[in-house]
């Protein structure tokens, strides 16, 4: 056989060895840290001003609400480089295992036509399958910013099982030549993950519209019935966190969802300040949505430019356009005035739209937003 194809051989089944455990190695040392350094960059922006009195409240602040974790800590134990050896250790194993066999039985069949091979060509699909699975799961996690070493060991145990998963699938076919072989590959190769994610997103679909149309279990106030821009794939990302109603996102923590998933911060905030909104607005939610009210931090702009006063305290006499507004949203939800006022301080003084409302203004709210 030609030398230069023997040379290309041995450099596809090198490249092919090296890519899974390299992709994950530039994964963790080149965009972990940058996502890190993202986080880090808000929290010191909102948290520690130069204003010596700002600082300390924005700290108290911090202390005093238990939902939000510490950023470095949370980045640390979830990537912390000592947890991505033994799984990377394995993955590196099997994947050099997988790649050897597979090398070993092209090189047999095409030097040595007749010669035995370690596999039935059965099993060395299916070894393909699973190498373009793992492959697959590495990158696509990669590129979604959401791998970590528990997905690691999902993909390890991927390729542990792929070649009794492809033997099993193909002894369920019909015996023709080639068959059975592409069964084997197909099986282990299967995208399951992609495949689950598409039925829960059609499930949610068809639960989201039933929803609409009926009045059952209204406390549950689904996200997808409940909040803005959240598609179907968001949702089905957010189930899989056990992440399914407005008070799982109210109060859930921002930077082990960050970790966790590809999401921008402030994203995860908007959608933390929207469901601690419907939180409290319950069914008028939808009508105050109209008067440009649409999370818990336009309620405390509503504050700062209507119910305050210059110093910041609330206002004892309500007169003028600051009582047009705030009798338009009381006739927009159907309640007293008063009960209105109430409602919105309570969602003012709410310890975690403090510290939304610090991740969202890092640098301070605007002079016109406030009194």
């Amino acid at each position: 056989m030609d030398t230069w194809v023997m040379y290309a051989i041995d450099t596809l089944f090198v490249i092919a060895t090296v890519t899974p455990p390299l992709s994950v190695t530039i994964y963790r040392w080149k965009a972990v840290p940058l996502r890190r350094a993202e986080i880090e960059d808000m929290m010191k922006l909102a948290f520690e001003s130069q204003d010596e009195a700002v600082r300390k409240e924005a700290q108290e602040a911090l202390e005093n609400n238990p939902y939000i974790s510490d950023p470095r800590k949370t980045f640390d134990h979830c990537h912390n480089p000592w947890r991505y050896v033994f799984p990377m250790f394995v993955l590196t194993a099997l994947t050099v295992c997988s790649t050897y066999i597979a090398y070993s039985w092209v090189c047999s069949k095409l030097l040595e036509p007749i010669a035995p091979t370690l596999l039935p060509p059965v099993g060395i699909a299916a070894l393909t399958g699973g190498y373009v699975w793992s492959v697959y799961q590495i990158l696509a996690r990669v590129r979604a910013s959401e791998l970590s070493p528990a997905d690691l060991y999902e993909i390890d145990l991927g390729l542990l099982a792929a070649v009794p998963v492809g033997i099993a699938f193909s002894l369920i076919t019909v015996e023709l030549e080639g068959v059975r072989d592409f069964m084997a590959f197909a099986a282990s190769a299967f995208p399951l993950r992609d495949v689950s994610r598409t039925v829960r997103e059609y499930a949610t679909h068809k639960i989201l519209k039933s929803a609409q149309r009926s009045t059952a279990r209204p406390a549950e106030r689904h996200l997808g019935t409940a909040i803005d821009g959240l598609s179907d794939q968001t949702l089905v990302r957010l189930n899989e966190l056990r992440i399914t109603t407005v008070l799982d996102m109210a109060y859930c923590d921002p930077i082990k969802i960050m970790v966790q998933t590809g999401f921008p911060l402030p994203v995860i905030v908007d959608w933390m300040d929207q469901s601690i909104w419907a939180l409290y607005a319950g069914d008028y939610k939808a009508k105050i949505n109209t008067y440009g009210i649409r999370c818990s931090l336009d309620v405390c702009e509503f504050v700062d430019l209507h119910l305050r006063d210059k110093e910041g305290k609330k206002k004892e006499i309500i007169a003028g356009s600051d009582k047009e507004a705030l009798d338009a949203l009381s006739k927009a939800m159907g309640a007293q005035a008063t009960l209105l006022q109430d409602l919105f301080f309570r969602i003012y003084h709410d310890p975690q739209v403090i510290i939304l409302r610090k991740l969202w203004y890092p640098k301070g709210v605007p002079k016109e937003l406030r009194a």
